[in-house]
């Protein structure tokens, strides 16, 4: 029973690893329709390429447990009419999806790889967790891009954008389970509230560096709507 629950997790978190890959994708694609420099594309780039990697590992962990072969299946795109295109809406999922969900990611990747004991899932865990602190400073890269390139109307949108007071995941594990190196309920709303802290601090700090700026910056022109 315990193999099986541990498949079911671990297979959990490579789907989730195999969906940023698409995500990266879209993502740098998003990106170039709004100017944003190469040296950005490029890391997303970088970023989708460390996701297959990631979810190969954890693909292989779950077979492993399972006993058999598993890997991913079909994966359902969003579609392109069915997001905000605006920058305003780029960097609130930027905020959500990287700042701060990336940075949980990192976190309980940190906590796992120390708390494994199979030498796999703790180098799997290990390079998870660099990653995705390198995907969570790519969110505030791009966080950064989209206020100078939106100026008011971002930061009016990043202002009203209240983060989630918790998060869910159907790869947990009871303490039990625990050395396997998957978080516990505990872990996630440790590292959630602890990443969420250090957001709320980050970001208002970004908003007093942009509070700065010379007033033709963080106005709105006449060719710029309002979100």
């Amino acid at each position: 029973m315990a193999r099986e629950t541990l498949a079911a997790a671990w297979t959990e978190v490579a789907r989730d690893e195999h969906a940023s890959v698409g995500a990266f994708a879209d993502l740098s694609q998003r990106l170039l329709a709004a100017g944003a420099p190469p040296s950005l594309i490029a890391q997303c780039h970088r970023a989708a390429i460390e996701e297959i990697d990631h979810a190969q590992r954890a693909f292989g962990i779950a077979g492993a447990y399972a006993g058999r072969p598993i890997g991913p299946a079909a994966l359902e795109m969003p579609a392109a009419g069915k997001r905000d295109g605006s920058l305003p809406g780029l960097a609130v999922e930027t905020l959500l999806d990287g700042c701060l969900g990336e940075g949980v990611a990192a976190a309980l990747a940190r906590v796992g790889s120390g708390r494994a004991v199979d030498p796999v899932v703790v180098e799997a865990l290990e390079t998870i967790a660099d990653d995705e602190r390198g995907h969570a400073e790519l969110a505030w890269e791009i966080l950064r891009f989209c206020l100078d390139a939106g100026g008011a109307p971002v930061a009016r949108r990043l202002r009203a954008q209240r983060l989630p007071r918790r998060m869910t995941s159907e790869a947990l594990l009871p303490e039990s389970l625990a050395a396997h190196g998957l978080p516990t309920r505990a872990d996630l709303t440790d590292a959630h509230e602890e990443t969420r802290a250090e957001v709320e601090r980050r970001l208002a700090a970004l908003f007093t560096r942009y509070s700065q700026k010379p007033v033709s910056v963080l106005q709105v022109s006449s060719a710029q709507s309002v979100a």
